[in-house]
């Protein structure tokens, strides 16, 4: 018999009450609630057909019957007489219980009261290909009928939100309304209070929930600002000039306390106030050091939440701003109206097709339960009432469930720390706001239960997750506070375990001396380097673990650690997760990373739609290539030249069909093969079914039997299987034929609308899993890593142009035509800042789910560049506004483990307390260890050919073949291509083969507000090639000119506006130079020129072959012609702030801009007189030697 807790025992006898249960990780939920039900099936004789009981996930219905299947067989062996018949009943009647999804009660619902709401019995869910086709009609037809109406509101809304003449921003727009509207249990009752929310003045805004939030967030970050200023006047008094300083820290501290007093008078009080604070300039004479950075510090960090308010909230007149809601009012109802009319489209494709989406069956379910009669005979119908997970389900589903229910039948069960799925619009404020109606007592009806006796854990891991969350989740961040009735309490027994504290191994480069002109570089490659760098620390410490001890609950005692106990957690697996699979591979590790990405980018699906590509149409060049080179058709490369030769300057196609013609061998015999098989399988494929189609080719090639073969075969193969399941759907939809499905999945591609790989792994397989932390939710290891540590929140989501929110609803940018004007609005600015501190409360329970997946042992992995800043930050007191400025999840772990203790400033290696130990690990060391590994391997090689020597005499035959060397060694290594970039690289490694390099995820999708210098030099040659030359020449004013056209360019949106403030608006400046005039007075002036010229191999470098030649493509920034000759310019905007800095540069471009003058001067037969480098920093021309 099972030894419940006290909790446990009131949640599963408690009767007559609605229940709210609280339960933290590991709590032995599922447990709880499937023992619930078996007591009120047995003890109650309540039948299994009055449950109503709705999960999360179709696999947690399935594990919950199974749950009650097997524990009421074990009862109803126990049972005699009509106690056992009745329980053999509910066995039999289990199968077809309510047990299931909330879409699959809707589902179930709709089926069987259609009648009511008078809809098609056939409609069936359809599935997301086909769906997404209807989607993409619908947003086409809407968006033709609006263009045929061209009505005012249309027409305002595209030059609006529209950017580069494209309305792709509006589609999104109009889509996310869409999403967001269906998510709402009143879709049109919602986007009518949001259209009445713009018509506001002052006073209604002041008593707004807008008002409401702006001011608590407002008072927390004045509250730490008057902290920092106060402390900053303590800290003062040691100062020389004390009497001077503390009278303007004292004034600044009196305007703090002055704004938030002006928050109790309204938002047009608080805007005064704001326009009369100042900060002024002051010296501190003090002789230590520390404490004077320290004074600064607090001031700075003060000065900066004022500065932060005035940027949002003090760029117009309070007035003003409420009058910007009030003119985007009729813009916000055609947003809204477009949405509706988006609806009804989609609404009625899917009608056409018999299809419906969860959507509408949440919208169906509602507006059959809105008929009195049918949720009055749901409420009778069903006795009890369970939901779980219940963190994070939606208003919809909520709604829902509000109206099967009685005041005494719900059960309801989930952890608000846990709820991670805001993407999917579930809201946590739901159990929040129940938990408190539940916690008041106000009837006897509702009761709240915490259960936080945690089954899964050790105690050291549960003291440090519980030290970690009371300092850093609260309700400002977090949105509830980490309470004793939130702590997490030791289930299982005590056992010592040497060892057995938390690692937090951070990665730092501080000891790695980093060149000026290597800094670029440098931050480019940096999350690339520091992710693998994490990899082989992972790797390193899984190593050392293996075969050490860890207690087993199940086993009651201790065994051996094996690779299927570990599992290495990820914020998100897409970016770095192959980086790190690999690592673990080169390192012996037996590894599973289950991307969610990547279907199309295998190899052999990317191969065996290459063929489809074909079949369809065969005049595709790179596609047949593809296909003529892989094992389906096994062409060398030679065949290839012999082909292209019969038929230079045609397509491959015309080549092949030469071939064909005119030879008679063996070749062609091929050729003739493959074009008989290709348009047999043409013929095929327009009558017979997609999916069959597929298997016939598969069949005919033998391909999928060559894929299972490969390495990983067992996943190839379920890959190709997946396809072919995909294009059987697509065949079900109206879509039909070989072409529509390859067009499909191409569009699927172009809007990065990628698949996962199809799942093969089995729980017993012993390997190390990869995974994402939010599909580790409701899984347990014995040892956990966390890695990517200090990867940057991503808050994509408060830079889009629409913000969405429940509660303040739909909140764009204020934007007049006729005046040229564009700001936020009001609305944004607060819902930036709403959604801002929605998403870090989601970021720091994401943190709960990882840390609380441990059941032994808990290592935590991070990188940063420069660490002893970060440490500065760290060792700062944690408060509400410090919590909300974390960047990564390793902020937060750091911040409460040595939060106020200065001492950590200096050396943070090594610092150890009762709960967990901090471990800094040098780049340096991690390359250190990998050039030792390659030393070893060349003394085992060493040794080996030591032994040989010592061998003997070795038969002249067995030497040869030991000693052969392919004689086209060399010339195999010259590439056939090759950029200008890539022969600067030779110049330093001495090698024409481009090293492999990893791809890392730009910056600018990662939603980083920082440009890299490359970034800003390539929008800087924009402009030079975008601008005007002929404005510019017949200007008066060259300067201005050139700063009206770059602002032109922002206003078109052909430069982003991310940019702003980045252009060198010195550019000016080149076309008042001596060069810029003379470029001016050409005739003919070409920029951006690309071009391909072959060059011989010594032509490149001195050692050069004479009888090889390359093919190198580049691009030149700028020649004219002047006389009968070419003078040519190269752009740089490298910085450099010494005159040796500066002719450094002049050197690392010299041979590029040599490798420039031979190509123009071998394609245009015309001689370069002068070559320069004009440095956009320094605004110079260097003359280079031609």
């Amino acid at each position: 018999m099972t030894d419940w807790t006290i909790e446990q025992k009131k949640v599963i006898e408690s009767k007559d009450k609605s229940l709210l249960v609280s339960a933290a990780a590991g709590s032995g939920k599922t447990a709880v609630l499937v023992e619930r039900i078996i007591r009120l099936i047995v003890e109650k004789r309540v039948d299994v057909e009055k449950l109503l009981v709705v999960t999360f996930t179709k696999a947690a219905a399935e594990e919950m019957k199974q749950r009650i299947s097997s524990t009421l067989i074990k009862k109803m062996s126990e049972a005699k007489g009509e106690e056992r018949t009745f329980i053999n009943r509910q066995i039999n009647a289990l199968p077809f219980a309510s047990i299931s999804t909330i879409h699959s009660f809707c589902s179930g619902i709709v089926k069987r009261y259609c009648h009511v709401i008078e809809i098609d019995p056939a409609l069936k869910v359809g599935n997301e290909t086909v769906l997404l086709i209807l989607r993409q009609r619908a947003m086409e037809e809407l968006f033709e009928k609006e263009y045929e109406k061209e009505s005012e509101g249309f027409n305002k809304l595209i030059e609006s939100f529209s950017n580069d003449r494209r309305d792709d921003k509006l589609r999104n727009m109009i889509e996310q309304i869409y999403g967001f509207l269906m998510n709402r249990p009143d879709p049109k009752d919602w986007g009518q209070k949001v259209i009445e929310s713009y018509g506001v003045d002052l006073e209604s805004f002041n008593s707004s929930i807008y008002y409401e939030f702006f001011s608590k967030s407002t008072q927390i970050k004045l509250d730490h600002a008057e902290h920092a200023l106060a402390l900053a006047v303590k800290n003062a008094q040691a100062a020389e000039n004390f009497d001077k300083i503390s009278a303007t820290l004292q004034d600044e501290l009196n305007n703090v306390k002055s704004l938030k007093r002006a928050l109790d008078n309204g938002f047009e009080a608080f805007r005064r106030v704001l326009d009369t604070v100042e900060f002024a300039r002051f010296s501190i004479k003090i002789d230590d050091e520390c404490l004077k950075d320290k004074i600064k510090e607090d001031r700075e960090e003060a000065k900066e939440i004022v500065k932060k308010l005035i940027e949002s909230f003090g760029y117009e007149d309070a007035g003003i701003m409420i009058q910007n809601l009030n003119e985007m009012k009729p813009v916000i109802a055609y947003l809204i109206k477009m949405a509706e009319g988006f609806k009804e489209i989609y609404s009625k494709l899917k009608k056409e097709k018999s299809l419906m989406d969860f959507n509408d069956l949440e919208h169906f379910c509602m507006e059959i339960l809105d008929d009195d009669e049918v949720s009055k005979q749901l409420r009778e119908e069903y006795s009890y009432v369970f939901m779980d997970e219940y963190q994070d389900s939606n208003q919809i589903q909520d709604a829902i469930a509000s109206k099967v229910q009685r005041d005494d039948n719900l059960f309801l069960v989930g952890d608000v720390k846990q709820s991670i799925y805001r993407f999917r619009l579930s809201d946590p404020t739901l159990f929040i706001g129940k938990s408190r109606v539940y916690d008041s007592g106000d009837t006897n009806l509702n009761e709240l239960v915490y259960l936080n006796t945690n089954f899964r854990s050790r105690k050291p891991i549960l003291d440090f997750i519980n030290f970690v969350f009371e300092k850093t989740m609260c309700s400002y961040v977090g949105e509830i506070d980490y309470t004793d009735k939130e702590k997490l309490n030791p289930g299982l027994p005590l056992v010592e375990i040497v060892e057995d504290k938390t690692e937090i191994l951070i990665i730092s480069d501080d000891d790695r001396e980093i060149k000026k002109d290597e800094e670029d570089k440098e931050k480019e490659e940096e999350e690339l380097s520091l992710a693998e760098s994490e990899a082989k620390v992972i790797a390193s410490r899984i190593k050392k673990l293996l075969g050490t001890e860890i207690f087993d609950a199940k086993l009651g005692g201790c065994r051996k650690v094996g690779y299927r106990d570990i599992v290495v957690l990820l914020r998100a697996v897409k970016s770095t997760g192959q980086i790190y699979q690999e690592v673990l591979m080169e390192s012996g590790i037996p590894v599973f990373a289950e991307s969610g990405t990547g279907y199309f980018d295998t190899l052999e699906i990317s191969i065996l739609l290459d063929l489809l590509r074909v079949i369809d149409n065969k005049r595709q060049d790179i596609p047949l290539l593809a296909v003529m080179r892989s094992p389906i058709f096994g062409f060398s490369i030679d065949d290839i030249i012999s082909i292209r030769k019969s038929g230079e300057g045609k397509s491959m196609a015309e080549s092949l069909n030469l071939v064909e013609r005119n030879s008679e061998n063996e070749l062609s015999i091929k050729v003739c093969d493959m074009l008989k098989k290709l348009e047999e399988w043409k013929n095929k494929s327009r009558v017979m079914p997609l999916d069959r189609f597929l298997w016939k080719v598969l069949v005919d090639t033998g391909y999928y039997g060559y894929a299972g073969a490969l390495p990983g075969g067992v996943q190839r193969q379920a890959n190709i299987r997946m396809l072919v399941d995909r294009a059987k759907e697509f065949t079900d939809s109206s879509m039909k034929g070989l072409f529509n499905f390859v067009k499909f999945v191409e569009e699927l591609k172009n809007t990065k609308t990628d698949l996962s790989g199809a799942k093969v792994l089995g729980a017993l397989d012993d390997v190390v899993r990869i995974m994402s932390i939010h599909k580790s939710k409701g899984l347990e290891f014995p040892i956990v890593f966390v890695g990517g540590m200090s990867k940057k929140f991503n808050f994509q989501d408060i830079q889009r142009p629409l913000i969405l929110h429940k509660d303040l609803g739909l909140c764009t940018d204020y934007v007049n035509l006729k005046e040229r004007r564009y700001c936020e609005t009001i609305y944004k600015s607060i819902a930036k800042e709403k959604t801002l501190l929605e998403v870090l409360s989601e970021e720091i329970r994401v943190l709960y789910v990882a840390m609380t997946r441990a059941r032994n042992k808990l290592i935590m992995v991070g990188s940063e560049r420069n660490l002893e800043r970060k440490v500065g930050r760290w060792i700062k007191p944690l408060s509400d506004y410090s919590i909300s400025q974390a960047k990564s999840y390793l902020d937060w772990i750091m911040g409460s483990i040595i939060g106020s203790r200065e001492e950590c400033s200096t050396n943070l290696d090594g610092f150890e307390n009762d709960l967990a130990k901090v471990k800094k690990i040098s780049l340096r060391s991690i390359e250190k260890a990998e050039s030792d590994r390659e030393r070893y391997l060349k003394k085992i090689s060493g040794h080996f050919a030591s032994l040989e020597e010592n061998a003997g005499d070795i038969p002249a035959q067995v030497k040869e073949r030991l000693e052969w060397e392919y004689p086209w060694d060399r010339e195999f290594k010259i590439p056939a291509k090759m950029s200008v970039t890539e022969m600067k690289r030779f110049k330093v490694t001495k090698n024409l083969i481009k090293t492999s390099e990893g791809l890392k995820e730009p910056l600018f999708l990662q939603g980083k507000k920082t440009k890299r210098a490359s970034e800003i030099g390539s929008a800087n040659h924009f402009v030079l090639q975008q601008l005007n030359l002929n404005k510019i020449n017949g200007s008066v004013d060259i300067e201005a000119e050139i700063e009206s056209q770059i602002r032109a360019l922002f206003d078109d949106g052909r430069i982003d506006r991310s940019f702003e403030g980045k252009i060198n608006m010195s550019i000016g400046l080149f076309f008042v130079s001596p060069l810029g005039q003379r470029m001016l007075k050409s005739s003919k002036i070409y920029r951006e020129h690309t071009f391909n010229v072959k060059m011989l191999e010594s032509e490149l470098y001195e050692e050069g072959s004479r009888d090889e030649s390359v093919l190198v493509q580049g691009m030149i920034d700028c020649f004219f012609e002047e006389g009968d000759s070419w003078v040519l310019i190269d752009y740089k905007s490298d910085y450099f702030s010494s005159e040796k800095q500066k002719m450094s540069i002049l050197e690392k471009y010299e041979d590029q801009i040599e490798t420039y003058i031979k190509a123009l001067e071998k394609t245009t037969d015309k001689k370069v007189k002068e070559a320069y480098l004009y440095l956009l920093h320094s605004n110079e021309a260097l003359s280079v030697a031609t």
